[in-house]
């Protein structure tokens, strides 16, 4: 009898322990699952919100000028080097005249013979026309022939022909002297406005033989370019260039002057994109100040930040705390220990910041991140736990 009440002990006493475990593991359990989640907050902003696109590119003189000549000659003097600021109808270079005045001299005198020719068949036609308006007399009384009437009419029409021919002459000879007369200019290059020289492509003592028919316009002597107002012509990626307009402002950097800003403003956006790397981009031309203009030189590489988007006293958030799914937003909010869901209208976004239009006050706290409970914590819980029943285990076998 004493053996069985001794076992009945043992096997209650087992059974409380056994209890007591499951109570005790069941409340640790509850209370890690009750463990606080760190958050990581910000607050709402008022401030400056501004959104830039980068890009690079070139400066260059909104155009450069070809300066030509149609003359041809020895060049006896070039009066201008490369960065020489120029007036203008200022000389730049002179030409031998000889040949060219050799060419007028010849063209006025096949003007004179082409005169010549005109007046003698205009003569010629004068007289042919009396001579038939005679004969047309004579044949109305029957004193000639018709055929004789009929070869004078066809002389007439033969001779007024000629006379027109050779009044086509007297014009092309004319014409013919202009283009000698402007050859002969020619010889003496000036600037056809203000600017600076870019290229000389001659030298003193050098021949150049234009030719009477170049199509290129004569031959390329100098390049030059009005300097007093620079652009830079960018290029913008696609999925950036819808956003650019004309008239927003532009921040331009250049690496010969680190930590020097200059400004610029778009006044052309390219309709036409084209293909580098296979990417497309499209062409911006930026105008820039008078400042910019000063310093920076032709062909410079250029850092633009276009401003697309700039708001004075906008209510900001990091835009990492905006969670988007289709055309709905929201944040997670902080409030007395609870986060809330908010539903808000968001307004432009450069990355970093995005600018709330409507939906939260400059009070909430914005949850940007959370930080949950050390995986080490609950391994170390859980071989606990684990030791526990082991051991009411062991005790349930005695």
């Amino acid at each position: 009898m004493s053996r069985i009440i001794t076992k009945l002990t043992v096997g209650l006493a087992s059974l409380a322990l056994l209890v007591g475990g499951i109570l005790w593991f069941q409340r640790s359990g509850a209370a890690a699952q009750k463990a606080p989640v760190q958050h990581s907050t910000s607050v709402v902003e008022r401030g400056h919100f501004v959104w830039k696109i980068s890009a690079t590119g070139v400066v260059e003189p909104k155009y450069s000028t070809e300066i030509r000549s149609k003359a041809s000659g020895t060049i006896q003097t070039v009066n201008v080097e490369v960065g020489n600021a120029v007036k203008p109808n200022q000389s730049l270079l002179q030409l031998d005249p000889e040949i060219e005045k050799r060419r007028v001299n010849q063209a006025k005198a096949e003007l004179s013979m082409a005169y010549a020719d005109y007046n003698k068949s205009h003569q010629q036609y004068k007289h042919t026309l009396t001579k038939h308006t005679n004969t047309k007399k004579l044949f109305g009384k029957g004193l000639v022939s018709k055929e004789t009437l009929d070869n004078l009419t066809n002389e007439v029409a033969l001779r007024k022909a000629e006379r027109s021919s050779a009044w086509a002459r007297v014009k092309r000879s004319k014409e013919a002297l202009k283009e000698a007369s402007d050859r002969l200019k020619d010889t003496k290059i000036i600037a056809p406005e203000k600017g600076i020289i870019l290229q000389r492509l001659v030298q003193p003592g050098q021949v150049i033989t234009s030719g009477t028919n170049a199509s290129s316009g004569g031959t390329l002597l100098f390049k030059m370019a009005d300097l007093s107002q620079l652009y830079v012509r960018g290029h913008v990626d696609e999925a950036d260039v819808v956003r650019v307009k004309d008239g927003q402002r532009v921040e331009v950097t250049i690496d010969a002057l680190p930590g020097k800003m200059f400004s610029g403003q778009v006044v052309r956006v390219n309709p036409e994109g084209k293909s580098e790397n296979s990417v497309t981009v499209f062409e911006v031309l930026v105008k820039l100040d008078k400042k910019a203009s000063k310093v920076m030189k032709i062909n410079m590489t250029t850092n633009l930040k276009i401003v697309v988007d700039e708001r004075e006293n906008a209510m900001l958030v990091p835009a990492m705390a905006v969670k988007s799914r289709g055309s709905r937003h929201r944040v997670m909010v902080l409030s007395q220990g609870k986060v809330q869901r908010k539903r808000v209208q968001i307004g432009p976004s450069n990355g970093t910041q995005t600018v709330i239009l409507k939906g939260l006050s400059e009070t909430d706290k914005i949850i940007t991140s959370q930080v949950a409970r050390k995986k080490s914590n609950r391994k170390r819980r859980g071989s606990g736990r684990n030791s526990s029943m082991r051991n009411m285990r062991r005790m349930m076998r005695r």
